[in-house]
């Protein structure tokens, strides 16, 4: 049964020509002066291990703060195949991510329909800055 090894949130991922997954810009919180915002630019990445040649089905869940009253903000859903070493990444980049409350986010990471993995991160006012005489 495959699982997940690792799962992160960046500004930006992909693969180069060795076809190794590069990461840019890890990040658990975003800065915004006023909600409803979004996020213009992110990618999720995600490290699935199982036996060689297993096909995984997967799901990913954006869940808004349950302060807010919880839900479901966007669902990604599709399946990947193990590589011979036993592992497989996956990334999605996410352009125009709804960020509708300030509060603690959720990736929640489904294989086959059973919660693997969860990704948080928190959306908060800017921190103010005070200025010295």
């Amino acid at each position: 049964m495959a699982e997940v090894d690792w799962a992160l949130l960046c500004d930006y991922s992909f693969l180069d020509v060795g076809r190794k997954m590069c990461v840019i810009g890890v990040f658990d919180r975003i800065f915004t002066p006023a909600v409803p915002a979004q996020q213009h630019q992110a990618a999720i990445v995600i490290r699935f291990s199982g036996d060689p040649g297993e096909t995984v089905k997967f799901k990913v869940e954006a869940i808004r703060p349950i302060a807010a009253g919880g839900g479901t903000v966007a669902t990604l859903a599709g399946e990947t195949k193990i590589g011979d070493t036993g592992g497989s990444e996956f990334s999605a980049n996410i352009v125009g991510l709804p960020l509708p409350d300030y509060g603690s986010y959720a990736f929640q990471v489904y294989i086959s329909d059973k919660m693997a993995k969860v990704i948080t991160f928190n959306v908060d006012r800017p921190p103010t800055q005070t200025i010295n005489p």
